[in-house]
């Protein structure tokens, strides 16, 4: 349980946009009976510690289905931050200036929760802000653990895929070698004035939060969706 405190205010935003080319439309692609991004929205939605849920999409389509699902769509995203290689943060800022000036809304923090991470809980979303107020960390992120590998050593390949260095810490047994994890960009928190200063969700000396490897499904490719629609039918 989370213990009782003070709580900020926390706007979550989930950025959404109609085109993707190696899973077309998969944010509304229907898994277990519900579109995909009403996964993230009632996670959102039933955490504890979110003050608000808004999507930011550019599409008519998404931001009706997202309305249904009990998301805020202040407004509709600008063309030229719904292309293919737009980063996050500046879809994520974009979402802060505009409540800023329109509504004079100013939260404490920023959540960034992509559409595409089905599997990831309230509690999930609630251990992060939990995480901020309790470091007074300036930036945290799901990260999961890098299953089966440790670093005992890597591996370099040339572009023919042969192997060109590797590295060894053989002073360290198997057992010893610290874990790896990787970054779940599906959930980033980031305090609005440092998204503003940097630019990116991934700020230096950001605090991450361990989240299993069995919720850090993100959906990319088509079968993914497959993957996800099975752990859900199960699941619910």
């Amino acid at each position: 349980m989370i213990p009782e405190l003070t709580t900020p205010e926390v706007l979550t935003i989930i950025p959404a946009r109609l085109g993707s080319k190696r899973a077309p439309k998969k944010n509304i692609k229907t898994v277990a009976g519900k579109p995909l991004i009403h996964y993230t929205i009632k996670a959102a939605l039933e955490a504890e510690l979110v003050s608000r849920v808004i999507v930011s999409t550019e599409s008519q389509e998404i931001a009706k289905i997202a309305y249904d699902c009990g998301a805020e769509i202040p407004f509709l995203r600008p063309p030229d931050l719904s292309e293919d290689y737009v980063d996050l943060a500046d879809v994520c800022l974009h979402a802060v200036r505009w409540l800023a000036e329109r509504e004079d809304y100013h939260p404490k923090y920023v959540i960034k929760l992509n559409p595409t991470a089905p599997l990831r809980t309230s509690e999930d979303i609630d251990a992060v802000v939990h995480m901020a107020i309790d470091k007074n960390a300036d930036a945290v992120i799901h990260v999961c653990p890098v299953e089966g590998r440790n670093s005992w050593s890597e591996i370099v390949l040339d572009g023919d895929g042969r192997a060109i260095e590797w590295y060894r810490r053989d002073a360290l047994g198997r057992g010893e070698c610290r874990p790896l994890y990787t970054p779940f960009g599906g959930t980033c928190l980031i305090r609005p004035e440092i998204l503003e200063k940097t630019r990116t969700m991934y700020p230096s000396g950001f605090y991450a939060y361990i989240i299993p490897v069995e919720r850090s499904l993100d959906i990319d490719l088509p079968w993914h969706l497959y993957l996800a629609d099975l752990i859900l039918n199960d699941i619910q």
